[in-house]
């Protein structure tokens, strides 16, 4: 049965690719006929055009003989002195010349002879500038040589009419959108892919029935392979040639696939060759997939370049664990295809290699990576990012007006954020660490790579989606850990640092608001990391020293916020925060079970009273209206929050009345 499928799959491509090649005749000669047709159309048009033009021209002849006549005076003048002119001064007296005045529409044919005695003198022509036919006002007198017959007139230069033409400032008019052409996917370039399918399922179909069966040895095997796979890639230059576009494709994708499938049976299966060497012969097909896609513009063969480049580790996969080898030869893959994506605007391969990188990067990290590997796991999704971002922002800056395609945007955004899902995943276990400093190094990281890509190509989006992927990180970690004092001062040290990189970007461009600059991002991480602090306090009983820095260091940068313009409302979450977290403070000593508070009253009363002093002090050295404003309305919030807790604490031996 199976020799009978590998016929059939053969008999079956041979059919599809004869079909295609029909089909690719037919297509030139339709095109032929097509770009025929146009040009044919355009000298109707052409035509047209001139048949108005010589209607006009007619126009202006009749127009000038018409008015020349009706000027003329039909008198004899039988003693008058012509006029001089420059041409001839006759001062001999004219006899009497009979006159008739010319019938409208006649033209008087050249004299062939000149008869005797003196020319009249002709009445002045209108001045019609080149197109005016009117001899001169003067001619030569008796005995005079004939005059040479005046050279024709200059007829109107040829001009397109002005209907033909499109209006001054007028657009033009915008490409139609792509149709889809059903019938050259169904009867050409189906063909062309079936037949390519066709070809490569049997060539596995080979391999799977020789390895069985025990016909050929495994060195032959190998090497009908390879000689299969070599033969198609040659002949799809030969059909290239030909123009046989599709057919080629088809080949080359077939011929890649019994390649991929030759060497991964010569190290997987039969152990003919060395994982490196099966490695190097791997990347070879890659690459060779790559130049062709490029040389030929073929999205197919860049495609199953791509796929069996990332199926390349899976399929010699050996079971030992050298993430530098793996990554490093991924790193190669996809730099490679997103220069392929990037001169040939395939937006789709960047995010094909974006899928690829993930999914193995997924496989060690759950499958290999321990604690001890920690650094080397966040090194790795670093710079993936960052190749991603670099990829996405050269893309659009090629691109027409800054504007990339939507995927492109895609890839570049996932590239970045993805990453965040990682260090959610180590925050919240302790199977990786029970550290966050080595996380918010990535987190930093990121932060500062969204925040470039949101000033530059303003996808403030972007940034506000990595500020939103930071806090809920550091608040993850903060509710999962058992926090003790180091902890918390880790925790809010990351914290503070995150959102003073957002606010680097803030500054930068202090006066931009937009929801596509970088002041989303900046008041998201403040605000965010503040709230994480206040609820990351609640079931920490220790010393308040981490929580009052985290807090008052956010109070700052949320009062720099609300100094620049159209920002004046973030003086109530400055004041709210601080006031909030001191309010928390009193929670463990009203509701908590031990009802202590972790430091002296006396000193957390002074902590509440100067926390409501600056505030209002705060308010006092605003200028303008509006920030004024603000700022005492979080004052006074704050001082009732305050107030109202001390108010709601009850008085406890262990403490004492406050």
């Amino acid at each position: 049965m199976e020799a009978v499928g590998i016929f059939v799959c053969l008999v079956l491509a041979i059919i599809a690719l004869a079909r295609s090649g029909r089909g690719g005749l037919e297509q030139r000669i339709r095109w032929h006929e097509q770009r025929l047709e146009e040009l044919q159309a355009v000298l109707s048009r052409m035509g047209q055009a001139l048949w108005r033009a010589e209607q006009e021209v007619a126009e202006l002849r009749r127009r000038g003989i018409e008015g020349s006549t009706s000027t003329s005076t039909p008198t004899a003048t039988p003693s008058a002195t012509p006029t001089a002119t420059p041409t001839a001064t006759p001062t001999a007296t004219p006899s009497a010349i009979p006159t008739s005045t010319p019938s409208p529409g006649w033209q008087p044919p050249p004299p062939m002879w000149q008869p005797p005695g003196p020319a009249p003198a002709w009445p002045p022509a209108p001045n019609l500038g080149p197109r005016a036919g009117m001899p001169p006002a003067g001619a030569a007198g008796v005995g005079a040589p004939q005059a040479a017959a005046p050279p024709p007139p200059a007829g109107p230069a040829f001009t397109v009419p002005a209907a033909l033409l499109p209006p001054r400032g007028a657009e033009p008019p915008a490409a139609p959108p792509p149709r889809i052409e059903w019938e050259r996917w169904i009867g050409v370039r189906g063909a062309a892919v079936l037949g390519g399918i066709a070809l490569a399922l049997a060539g596995l179909l080979f391999f799977k029935y020789s390895v069985e069966h025990g016909l050929i040895s495994p060195p032959l095997r190998v090497i009908l392979g390879t000689v299969v796979g070599l033969a198609a890639l040659g002949g799809a230059e030969l059909a290239r040639r030909r123009d046989y576009t599709f057919v080629a494709n088809a080949v080359s994708g077939a011929g890649v696939v019994v390649l991929y499938a030759a060497f991964w049976a010569a190290r997987a299966l039969y152990g003919l060759i060395g994982t490196e060497l099966a490695f190097v012969l791997m990347a070879l097909v890659t690459a060779t997939c790559a130049l062709q896609a490029v040389r030929h513009r073929s999205l197919v063969v860049a495609l199953l370049g791509l796929i069996g480049g990332f199926a390349t580790p899976i399929l010699i996969h050996t079971g030992s664990d050298r993430p530098l080898g793996l990554f490093g030869y991924v790193l190669l893959l996809d730099t490679g295809f997103l220069l392929v994506a990037y001169y040939r605007r395939w937006a789709v391969l960047a995010l094909l290699s974006l899928v690829g990188t993930a999914l193995l990067q997924v496989a060690w990290i759950a499958g290999r990576m321990g604690p001890e590997r920690l650094a080397l796991g966040l090194g790795i999704l670093g710079l993936f990012a960052l190749v991603f971002a670099v990829a996405g922002t050269l893309a659009s800056r090629r691109a027409p007006a800054g504007q990339p395609t939507a995927l492109w945007v895609v890839a570049q955004a996932a590239g970045i954020l993805l990453p965040f899902s990682f260090a959610l995943v180590f925050a919240a276990s302790t199977r990786y660490g029970r550290h966050l400093f080595p996380t918010g190094v990535l987190l930093v990281f990121l932060g500062a790579a969204a925040g470039w890509i949101a000033r530059e190509q303003r996808r403030g989006w972007l940034a506000t989606a990595a500020a939103a992927a930071t806090v809920g990180t550091i608040f993850m970690w903060l509710v999962t850990q058992k926090l003790d004092p180091s902890r918390a001062w880790e925790g809010v040290t990351v914290g503070v640092l995150c959102a003073l990189v957002y606010q680097f970007f803030v500054e930068w461009r202090p006066d931009d608001a937009a929801g596509d600059g970088p002041a989303p991002a900046g008041m998201v991480a403040a605000i965010g990391l503040m709230v994480a602090f206040i609820l990351g306090s609640f079931g920490a009983p220790i010393a308040p020293w981490p929580w009052l820095t985290g807090w008052g260091v956010l109070a700052i940068v949320l009062v720099r916020q609300a100094s620049f313009p159209r920002r004046e409302v973030l003086h109530l979450a400055a004041a709210l925060g601080p006031a909030l977290g001191l309010a928390a403070g009193l929670l463990p000593r009203t509701w908590g079970e031990d009802r202590v508070l972790p430091i002296a009253p006396a000193l957390y009363l002074a902590l509440l009273v100067g926390a409501a002093v600056v505030l209002q002090l705060v308010a006092v050295v605003r200028r303008a209206p509006a920030r004024r404003r603000f700022a005492e309305h979080g004052a006074a919030l704050a001082a009732v929050i305050l107030a109202l807790a001390l108010a709601a604490s009850p008085v406890t031996p262990a403490c004492g009345p406050l």
